[in-house]
């Protein structure tokens, strides 16, 4: 996770025609609690179909990738809280 700020020169992302999806853990990336992450895919093609659940909200089909396991959303609120107060130069 450091590495592309340290050396942003360096090709490691979607600039490599190979790579289809990076993630990462978010207790790696610092201020946060544990059993976070966050995967993004190059193309919606890339996301197998098998991933995506339907729900219906409100009568609307929702299409969502999200796997919950049953863990509490304190993690994620947290994460978002940091993102708020810190912002992009806090994160720098």
């Amino acid at each position: 996770m450091v590495a592309p700020f340290v050396f942003p020169e360096v090709e490691w992302d979607f600039r490599l025609e190979q790579i289809r999806s990076i993630n990462t853990s978010g207790h790696k990336y610092g201020l946060v609690l544990p059993c976070l992450g966050w995967v993004i895919w190059r193309r919606n093609e890339d996301l197998p179909e098998d991933f995506i659940f339907h729900v219906n909200y409100l009568g609307v089909d929702e299409p969502t990738y999200n796997l919950n396991f049953s863990h509490s959303a304190a993690n994620v609120i947290a994460q978002y809280y940091q993102f708020l107060r810190l912002g992009v130069d806090g994160y720098e």
